[in-house]
């Protein structure tokens, strides 16, 4: 009687930890949680950032080449400051025109939009919302191009495919399935956009940032060259000259703060999605993971009433 009740026991604990196990393996782990949220909100600081940013630096650059251009129109003869000079510097945003800044934009909301998927899946958002999270994502990866695209129609139909969850009891497995397929067909393609802005943001990256500090050192040497009092300048032109100076210097400075920390927080970013990726990727399960899933299923229903 007892060997049997003994037996008995052991299949009980044995179906118990089979089914435990098998429960944990479908539900998003704390390691995980963690490196969600890690990349969510990396991504919305990196996000907001950024895209202020490229904007100032496109303002700034066509303020700077207006200034250059006032400073060196104030010596020459009216009837030289004609429509050839203006011809010549039509272009006033360089190379921040709007098709080039509109392409970073694309790039970083594709970032969002995918930061706020693998949230909307992590939490518990309704099927609605996660149907406008998915379409966001997609939408904005459809619209990218060039250098930054690097998705296929295969990646792109498996993370719509991933998104079709069921309701009841293998909701959550559905969720995390979801979400690692998400984060491996993604992998490459967010790795690919931030490298790209980073370079944009990098003074060394010979790219956008660069050439933003290419415009503000020419308006620099514009200026200091007026500013020379061996030049004998009027003072209305000293006066141009020394405001033009500050602007430069001002942005310029940019080189050295703003510009590269930026850049710093996209290539975190990169580290968090590789770590993302990893995560996902091996599965594995701390201590903590596993008390804290048994004490959840404790809190939900009581193990014994499971296995009469």
């Amino acid at each position: 009687m007892e060997n049997n009740l003994f037996s008995k026991n052991r299949v009980k604990t044995y179906l118990f930890i089979t089914v435990l196990f098998a429960l944990l393996n479908c539900s998003i782990t704390q390691t995980q949680q963690r490196a969600l949220q890690n990349f969510g909100e990396t991504a919305v600081i990196m996000s907001n950032l950024s895209s202020n940013e490229l904007i100032t630096m496109r303002d700034a650059t066509i303020l700077m080449n207006i200034n250059r251009i006032q400073l060196e129109s104030m010596e020459k003869p009216k009837e030289e400051n004609n429509s050839k000079e203006k011809a010549e510097h039509k272009d006033l945003d360089g190379s921040f025109d709007i098709p080039v800044i509109a392409l970073r934009l694309k790039a970083i909301t594709t970032i969002r939009s995918y930061a706020n998927l693998l949230l909307s899946l992590a939490s518990d958002s309704s099927k609605k919302e996660l149907e406008q999270a998915t379409n966001s994502f997609l939408f904005s990866v459809e619209n990218l191009s060039g250098e930054y695209k690097k998705f296929d129609e295969k990646k792109l139909n498996s993370i719509g495919e991933a998104i079709k969850l069921f309701g009841g009891i293998w909701t959550e497995y559905k969720k995390k399935d979801s979400i690692k397929t998400i984060i491996l067909e993604s992998k490459d393609q967010i790795e690919l956009l931030c490298d790209l802005l980073a370079k944009d943001f990098d003074p060394k990256g010979n790219r956008l940032a660069t050439s933003f500090i290419f415009t503000g050192e020419e308006l620099l040497t514009s200026s200091e060259e007026k500013l020379d009092p061996n030049e004998g300048k009027s003072e209305k032109i000293k006066k141009k000259a020394l405001l033009t100076f500050h602007l430069a210097e001002k942005n310029i400075q940019k080189k050295e703060t703003i510009l590269p920390e930026i850049a710093k927080s996209i290539l975190i970013l990169k580290t968090a999605n590789a770590e993302l990726y990893e995560t996902f990727r091996s599965e594995v399960y701390t201590e903590k993971d596993i008390i804290q899933f048994v004490n959840t299923v404790k809190a939900v229903q009581d193990y014994r009433a499971i296995l009469k």
